[in-house]
């Protein structure tokens, strides 16, 4: 071997360790971005327990859009930061909450996620019987600022899980 292939050879092989090593941190990033994200849907999931409007507003981008089983405040659009709409919400039911959430799954870009859930929610309404929702949840998050933040949520009925 040439001594200029020789050279062309190491410059080839230190090209692909750096690929390597920037693919590794990308992977890396990403990983921790999934991980964030899923902490704080399970941190509002555990909003929802206690009923904690502050928080479950909090965690929304401006200007952010939501479809919800909660009865609509401003035409077909949620009042997702609208903490007062959730405690009066919040008001209509009896005793604690309980809210679980099941298969969730997030997909990172570099400042867009997306995240999907099966979520199970029961409550005791004032006037009623204790019951039970099974809820398809789809949550679409930016990075904004070095947080992520949603940006959009929706949530529809489900059939429960088999």
């Amino acid at each position: 071997m040439s001594a200029h292939q020789g050279a062309e050879q190491e410059t080839t092989m230190t090209t692909l360790i750096d690929l390597d090593r920037r693919v590794d941190e990308t992977e890396i990033d990403r990983e921790i971005d999934e991980a964030e994200i899923g902490w704080l849907l399970t941190k509002r999931g555990a909003a929802v327990k206690a009923m904690d409007a502050d928080y479950l507003v909090s965690r929304h981008a401006p200007g952010s859009t939501g479809f919800d089983i909660t009865p609509a405040r401003h035409g077909r659009d949620h009042a997702v930061t609208d903490a007062a709409a959730l405690r009066d919400w919040f008001r209509t039911f009896e005793d604690s909450l309980d809210y679980s959430i099941l298969d969730l799954s997030i997909v990172v870009g570099d400042d867009v996620a997306f995240a999907h859930s099966l979520d199970h929610f029961t409550a005791t309404p004032f006037g009623a019987r204790r019951a039970q929702v099974w809820l398809h949840v789809t949550t679409g998050l930016r990075r904004i600022g070095g947080c992520w933040l949603i940006t959009h949520e929706h949530r529809s009925i489900a059939s429960p899980p088999q």
